[in-house]
């Protein structure tokens, strides 16, 4: 009896030393910093990161390997070293492809998308000494953004562009959105080019596709143009000059008060007799 109560004893103590020791290695090998955040820049296509590992009483010359964990979607919890996250960069790879580094080496993180994933290190052969931290990638955040029409004040059948400005300055250089609030008076296209259609005032919306959460908003005036002068040949004849072409019908009796009735336009001008031309 006490010769079994002695080796229950025996096995206890050794289980407790083992654990002890597990637990001490488990907690001098870490990383050095305990959550990572990175961040996209369109300036920069990789940025790395190089990241330290504390080895304390772990064997300094022993093979580190790094793995990633998805956190997100469904392959939440589950190994992939293709995360389209980050990037991995050691100083060798294993059979399974994990980067792995030596002695006094460091391991390189590349930020490639939005999102989170877990980085894990561990050393080869010893699953059970190990450490994790959290890598969160964000893409650089826009602070401002405003845009300003070339034309505030447009005819119909004319187009304006518009100015933009972002803060920090290279983000104008990402891909903008435009919409209008009423395209019955005028369109807007992908390259920001907008028309007029008929008379009357909307308001457009620029944002930038890096950040739709970052927009502002004009106004665009659309009126018709007015007819310079209408010079009288005879009872049946007449000519528009302005600088603009597109004149129409409506305007001229605008700008003039004559009555439009049919297609028939009624002219009565200062000094002259009143004639009815087509």
């Amino acid at each position: 009896m006490k010769k079994r109560v002695l080796l229950l004893l025996l096995v206890v103590l050794g289980l407790f030393f083992v654990g002890c020791a597990t637990t001490k290695d488990t907690e001098v090998f870490r990383f050095e910093v305990r959550e990572l955040k990175l961040t996209i820049s369109i300036q920069s296509e990789s940025k790395e990161k190089e990241l330290k590992l504390i080895r304390g009483d772990a064997d300094k010359k022993a093979t580190i390997v790094y793995t990633v964990t998805c956190v997100e979607g469904e392959k939440a919890g589950q190994i992939d070293m293709d995360n389209g996250i980050i990037k991995v960069v050691g100083t060798g790879t294993t059979d399974e492809g994990y980067a792995t580094t030596g002695e006094g080496e460091t391991v390189k993180i590349i930020p490639l998308s939005e999102g989170v994933v877990k980085f894990n290190a561990f050393i080869k052969g010893r699953e059970n000494v190990a450490d994790s931290i959290v890598v969160t990638v964000t893409k650089e955040i826009m602070s401002g953004f405003k845009v300003s029409a070339v034309f505030p004040e447009i005819y119909v059948g004319t187009t304006t562009g518009f100015r933009t400005s972002a803060i920090p300055s290279y983000l104008d250089s990402s891909v903008l959105k435009y919409e209008v609030s009423d395209e019955k008076i005028a369109t807007i296209n992908d390259n920001g080019v907008l028309k007029g259609l008929s008379t009357g005032t909307v308001t457009v919306k620029a944002y930038s596709s890096y950040d739709p959460s970052m927009y502002s908003l004009t106004t665009v005036k659309v009126s018709y143009a007015q007819a310079g002068s209408v010079v009288v040949f005879d009872a049946d004849e007449f000519e528009i000059e302005d600088e603009n072409p597109g004149i129409i019908l409506e305007n001229i009796g605008k700008k003039y008060g004559c009555l439009i009735s049919g297609g028939r336009v009624n002219f009565e001008l200062a000094g002259q007799k009143f004639i009815e031309a087509f």
